[in-house]
């Protein structure tokens, strides 16, 4: 198959080749928030930062949105539910009087218990009172995403090649571990709940753009985010990094990929307790953001990332797509706090657009570390170039540091199944510690402590390898065949025995022979095989292969166009099937082999000719199209003159024809001068009527009597003109004496 693989220079939507890229972002007054993808053929727009109109509530003078954070207060919390209790007391309680206290009013405001933010609508004199205020740690410019997307592939073709680099494969078939019964927070776009590798993952959703009560996804960059975490191999190869775990997903960003801050306020507060029940253990794990603000010191949602962290749940940010710079990684991946994802392509090379490091640390919200303190940044780099992942109800590949930031998200699914107790801290240290070192030693500004291993840093946990038995395809049909009898060869590990199905169909009985064939009926199926253990060993996950079946000849039918001795044949195909590609378009006329959907062919007479179509489709189905053509050619194929003769002389014709006729050459007035004495009417048309042969002929016309002017030469076949035939016309200027 071929993928979408999607990469440009500049900001595309791009979310193929189809092209969806980020790579700058226009910051004005507002910070501007991006979701971190390049996809393919479409464009990504920049960023504004534009105030909403108007306000929450009546005002007198012109307001803009700010984001407003509390000073933290208050005893250490020892426990989550102790945790969320005490954000929820201490922010909501502070906020309201925090109000009153600058005299805004309530309706203008709103409040968030984690991490003790408000977002408000506000006067200048207003941010000043609040900018004063003991209590209030920050005061900055409400945000805006910004975002876009396209079209998608039918299957997942080879899969995505970062599993298998960050060894996430082996996590499966030697440790046993898929994230099975740990959830995922989502920030993003939505999901598409239809994708093949995404159905049944939902736990929990909530819309806060449209308001929407079941998942959907009008971009098409959260179902791509989501599924690199824990899509499924439901179609063969795979794509998730923790296929066994769920989603919690929060839709913060609409299609248009404009959001204010506000919604990505709301969508952490959301996710973070799911039910709105501390007492209830339902938060996520880890949350993936693959969204970024430009001013890596833009505090706005570093109290929102610390409560999450005290809540248990590990925070992944995507770096940023405005490198190679240095300094560019933006917030909030710059908080000490986060978790910030660089990319790297398939040779573990740094990726161009990936945001680099250092960070020099201004202490915007006061809660340290000291300003002027240089933190290196990002912290882990992942596969970030061609990935492929779910998008829409297909596949799609993209690169960005969005596709980077779901890979790390994913192997803390895996490390908190192993150890569900891991703290924060204790996630991240046992990435970087066994993540291989790149460009210079030791933590850098591109690549942070390297590239991730995932079974390394399961193994660093005390995970250890248990017996596992495994099949896998050695040999399959092509994904597309027109074959009634489908053949397989299965290699077995840690077993003796094997079972397959097509579909959902039950398995088959244990077969201990390499080799098995199935009869299926036109259309998609899917075959899987998994291995019988013994001993313990268990299969951690069954090997599909996805067939089409396609038994249809496609429809063909041939149209043409004569233009002299040129013709322009066109072919109309259909196909219910796998379709047809260009290549398998092939055309024959005599001894010349053409192929595409359309054939330009000069016959070197008006001999008839047999042209043939065949169209072959992708599954092998041939059409023949069989036509006889009978080009008309014209009579004049080419003529020649001076554009400027003088008056008096004579104008010489030259040209050729193509067979035996009569020829007429007229020299008609445009536009003469004329003298004083001179009677004011048009001159009279010089005709020329000449029996030619084939090839070349010549016509002399007098000019006596013509005066000064502009004229039209015409040549042409005497008669009707021949199909496709067009007169042979010039301008000819005739100069006076």
């Amino acid at each position: 198959m071929q993928v979408a693989n999607a990469r440009e220079g500049g900001l595309q939507q791009g979310m193929d080749r189809s092209q969806f890229s980020l790579r700058g972002v226009a910051l004005s007054a507002l910070s501007a928030l991006t979701l971190l993808s390049y996809p393919c053929a479409v464009s990504l727009a920049h960023a504004e930062s534009v105030p909403r109109p108007g306000g929450r509530g009546p005002s007198a003078e012109r307001t803009s949105p700010i984001v407003v954070t509390l000073r933290a207060g208050g005893s250490s919390p020892t426990t989550h539910v102790q945790s969320e209790q005490a954000g929820r007391d201490f922010a909501l309680g502070r906020q309201s009087d925090l109000l009153v206290e600058a005299g805004i009013d309530e309706t203008r405001a709103e409040s968030y218990w984690l991490g003790g933010v408000m977002t408000v609508d506000a006067t200048a004199e207003e941010i000043a009172r609040l900018r004063q205020s003991p209590q209030v740690a920050s005061v900055e410019p409400e945000p805006v995403v910004s975002i876009a997307g396209t079209g998608a592939l039918p299957d997942p073709g080879t899969g995505n090649w970062g599993i298998s680099s960050i060894g996430a494969d082996r996590v499966w078939s030697d440790l046993g571990l898929t994230g099975a019964g740990v959830r995922v927070g989502h920030i993003d776009t939505g999901i598409d709940p239809a994708n093949p590798a995404l159905t049944s993952k939902v736990l929990a959703w909530r819309d806060f753009v449209n308001g929407q009560s079941q998942p959907y996804d009008d971009n098409g960059h959260g179902t791509h985010t989501a599924s690199t975490a824990v899509g499924r191999s439901v179609e063969g190869a795979p794509i998730g990094v923790a296929p066994g775990a769920n989603l919690i997903v929060a839709k913060a960003i609409g299609a248009s990929g404009s959001a204010p801050g506000s919604q990505l306020l709301a969508a952490a507060e959301w996710i973070a307790d799911p039910d709105g029940n501390p007492a209830t253990n339902d938060r996520p794990a880890v949350i993936n953001n693959s969204w970024t603000a430009g001013d890596a010191n833009d505090t706005w949602f570093r109290s929102v990332v610390r409560h999450w962290r005290s809540l248990g749940i590990v925070p992944v940010f995507a770096a940023g797509n405005t490198g190679p710079t240095p300094g560019s990684v933006g917030s909030p991946a710059s908080y000490p706090e986060s978790i910030a994802v660089g990319a790297i392509d398939s040779v573990e090379a740094a990726s161009s657009f990936s945001s680099r490091g250092p960070i020099v640390w201004q202490d915007g919200d006061g809660s340290g570390p000291a300003a002027g303190t240089v933190l290196t940044k990002p912290d882990i780099a992942a596969p970030g170039e061609g990935i492929l992942a779910g998008y829409f109800g297909g596949y799609l590949s993209f690169s960005g540091t969005s596709m980077a930031a779901p890979h790390v998200a994913g192997v803390a699914a895996l490390l908190r199944q192993y150890s569900p107790g891991l703290s924060p801290d204790e996630v991240l240290a046992a990435m970087t510690a066994t993540a291989g070192d790149l460009g210079p030693a030791g933590k850098d500004s591109t690549y942070g402590f390297g590239s991730l291993d995932s079974f390394a840093a399961v193994v660093a946990t005390g995970a250890t390898p248990q017996s596992v038995a495994n099949a896998r395809f050695v040999r399959t049909p092509p994904r597309r065949t027109k074959a009634r009898n489908l053949g397989y060869r299965v290699a077995l590990t840690g077993a003796d025995a094997y079972q397959y199905r097509v579909d959902d169909a039950p398995w088959s009985m244990p077969l201990t022979s390499s080799a098995f064939r199935v009869a299926l009926s036109s259309g998609r199926h899917a075959v899987a095989v998994k291995a019988v253990g013994s001993e313990g060993r268990v299969d951690a996950e069954p090997e599909r292969h996805t067939v089409v079946v396609d038994r249809a000849a496609p429809t063909a039918s041939i149209s043409w166009k004569v233009r002299g001795r040129r013709v322009i044949f066109t072919a109309k195909i259909r196909d219910k099937g796998v379709g047809v590609a260009q290549k398998n378009i092939a055309w024959r006329i005599g001894k010349r082999i053409a192929r595409g959907r359309s054939l330009t062919h000069r016959f070197p007479s008006k001999a008839p000719r047999r042209v043939r179509l065949i169209v072959t489709d992708r599954a092998g189905n041939r059409r023949v199209i069989r036509r006889l053509v009978t080009p008309r050619r014209p009579t004049v194929a080419r003529a020649k003159t001076k554009r400027r003769v003088r008056e008096g002389g004579t104008l010489k014709v030259s040209g050729a024809a193509v067979r035996r006729g009569r020829v007429r050459v007229t020299l008609a007035p445009v536009l003469w001068q004329a003298s004083a004495s001179a009677v004011l009417k048009a001159p009279p048309e010089v005709r020329r009527v000449r029996r030619v042969r084939a090839g070349r002929f010549g016509v002399s016309l007098p000019l006596q009597g013509l005066p000064a002017g502009r004229y039209r030469l015409r040549v042409a076949a005497l008669g009707r003109l021949a199909r496709g035939e067009r007169a042979i016309s010039r301008t000819v200027r005739i100069t006076g004496r």
